[in-house]
């Protein structure tokens, strides 16, 4: 929490303020986050917590003027919680039930086009095909979890863009 605090600028009352503060809320901000995203991800429980203390310190001011600073880090929380669960469920999953592998047809690989890199590919193929999910794959190719996530993205924007062109 000091390295944070530090970095923004916050002068040591105000260090010491935000650090009791949260201190004393955070079996409250961990029982929120974790009502809000324990089916996607307990271990974004303590991404909220973290999103919360940058927060409290960059709304210092207000914080301290807040008649119920305990309940503005709440609520904050609760903020964070739903934003980080919005972002972790905008993935839409490609539906492959359209293709027809009854005559062998080669799943998603009909869909997949040529022009598309081989990365984006077999990243597209483990995500949606082998059902893999964002954790695993980058565990097997030792990237950050948000780094495959942005991969993913991208990747999706591509084709997207390779079938608009084509239609």
């Amino acid at each position: 929490m000091k390295m944070i605090s530090t970095e923004i600028g916050l002068n040591p009352s105000d260090q010491l303020y935000v650090r009791q503060l949260c201190e004393r809320s955070q079996a409250k901000i961990r029982k929120v986050a974790y009502r809000y995203l324990y089916d996607i991800s307990p271990t974004l429980v303590d991404d909220v917590e973290q999103e919360t203390y940058l927060l409290a310190c960059l709304n210092i001011d207000t914080l301290r003027n807040h008649e119920r600073p305990e309940g503005w880090l709440i609520q904050t929380a609760t903020y964070v919680a739903w934003d980080i669960r919005r972002k972790e469920s905008s993935t839409v999953p490609l539906t492959t039930d359209i293709i027809d592998d009854s005559n062998g047809g080669g799943g998603i690989d009909e869909c997949l086009p040529s022009s598309l890199k081989p990365n984006d590919q077999d990243l597209l193929k483990r995500y949606y095909e082998r059902q893999d999910n964002v954790r695993e794959i980058a565990s097997d190719l030792n990237e950050h979890e948000e780094t495959i996530k942005k991969r993913l993205a991208r990747a999706r924007q591509r084709l997207k863009q390779f079938w608009s062109d084509l239609f």
